[in-house]
């Protein structure tokens, strides 16, 4: 995982992994259509984009966004038998 963050309504980073990121306008460090999407979303391209809205019973509280890029994995090599 590259990073994780919790963004309030307003768009501000609230909890971030990068302790940096904390208390700044998503929008201007980061994709801004990641907060306004509906449902969970998840795009795959490199690093992977996700993002889920934080909902209580009757609105938004927030979003979740994640990135995250996945390590390669290497072939087994057919020399270590």
């Amino acid at each position: 995982m590259q990073e994780m963050l919790l963004v309030d309504a307003k768009g501000v980073v609230t909890i971030s992994t990068n302790k940096k990121n904390q208390g700044i306008l998503f929008a201007n460090r980061f994709p801004g259509y990641l907060l306004q999407q509906q449902a969970i979303y998840f795009n795959n391209k490199t690093p992977y984009e996700l993002s889920a809205p934080v909902m209580s019973t009757n609105k938004r509280l927030g979003t979740l966004v994640m990135f995250y890029k996945p390590t390669p994995i290497l072939p087994a090599n057919s020399t270590d038998n």
